[in-house]
């Protein structure tokens, strides 16, 4: 098998062109995956939650695949949005997810027309996002202003599960492994799940993290970064969790991060009547609305500073 074959591909411009993405690319779909039908179908009518109908809003996607407009450089102010399944707003139309927000804010405030430019994947680890977001400032050549990066949880890892299979690359995520069926595969996950400690996993995101914002300096990018990762087997007080993990943050990057949770969200808070995403699993659009709110008023002198240098206009009154 040509396994270095396999690695240089996953990070040459052909991959972006023929992975799992591009079976959605410049498509529309009713559900993004065939675990978001079923859990509609299992809970509708039967739970206490507000969601939307199956037919409320579909999934459109560009050419590489993504969730977002072509990602093109023309001479708008352009902000690239990166994560997992919360930025790509699975179970959500793409106008109540927390990028759409973020930008809409950012257009009415500063009074600018943006396009939308969405990175985000269901299930994408940190590694995926620091291996696509090289693939497309790299290889496509793309160059936003500034990128947001909202990192998942820690505990995912993108692996190859199988010494038979040289092609696929995969993530874990520990609630689907029963997914992994093959006995190779288990015994891989077995022996994997013996090096998964709280150490490894902070340790993971955080290089990652520090991937990323070299990987933007590197190509005269901004970067701003956060995490919704809950921190629960740090062993500190629930108040400390956030706290504790960015002390153990290298100062350059704690000067790009954003001390905003996803997770955190007022229980006042609603904006929207939607109680929960689509799929009965992940939350109401109220937690990224109130989480772009928290997130533009921490970088608005920021973001006007950058937009001025970009297009010179300020915020209005």
């Amino acid at each position: 098998m040509n396994h270095h074959g396999t690695l240089r591909h996953i990070w040459t411009p052909g991959y972006l062109h023929d992975n799992f993405l591009i079976e959605k690319a410049n498509q529309s779909h009713q559900w993004v995956s065939a675990v978001e039908e079923r859990n509609y179908w299992a809970n509708i009518g039967k739970s206490k939650h507000v969601t939307y109908t199956d037919h409320e809003f579909d999934y459109s996607f560009n050419s590489l695949g993504f969730r977002s407009d072509e990602f093109e450089n023309d001479e708008t102010f352009k902000i690239l949005y990166c994560g997992c399944s919360f930025t790509e707003g699975v179970g959500l139309p793409k106008e109540h997810t927390w990028p759409w927000l973020l930008n809409q804010q950012i257009q009415e405030r500063f009074g600018i027309k943006m396009r939308y430019y969405n990175m985000g994947v269901g299930g994408f680890s940190s590694d995926a996002i620091q291996r696509h977001l090289t693939l497309l400032l790299e290889c496509e050549k793309f160059k936003p202003d500034l990128v947001i990066i909202l990192f998942p949880s820690y505990a995912r890892r993108e692996l190859f599960f199988s010494e038979s299979d040289d092609t696929t690359i995969d993530t874990y995520i520990p609630m689907f492994i029963p997914d992994h069926k093959t006995f190779e595969e288990k015994a891989f996950v077995k022996n994997y799940e013996k090096t998964i400690n709280s150490r490894n996993n902070a340790y993971w995101l955080v290089q990652n993290m520090i991937a990323c914002y070299h990987l933007c300096k590197a190509n005269g990018i901004h970067v701003r970064m956060t995490t919704w990762e809950t921190f629960d087997d740090l062993g500190v007080p629930e108040q400390d969790k956030f706290k504790a993990f960015t002390e153990i943050l290298p100062d350059f990057v704690k000067g790009v991060f954003i001390p905003i949770q996803f997770t955190q969200v007022s229980l006042a808070y609603k904006k929207f009547p939607q109680t929960i995403a689509r799929d009965f699993l992940h939350p109401s659009p109220n937690m990224g609305s109130f989480f772009a709110e928290q997130v533009f008023e921490y970088l608005h002198s920021f973001l006007e500073e950058l937009i001025h240098e970009k297009v010179g206009i300020q915020s209005k009154p």
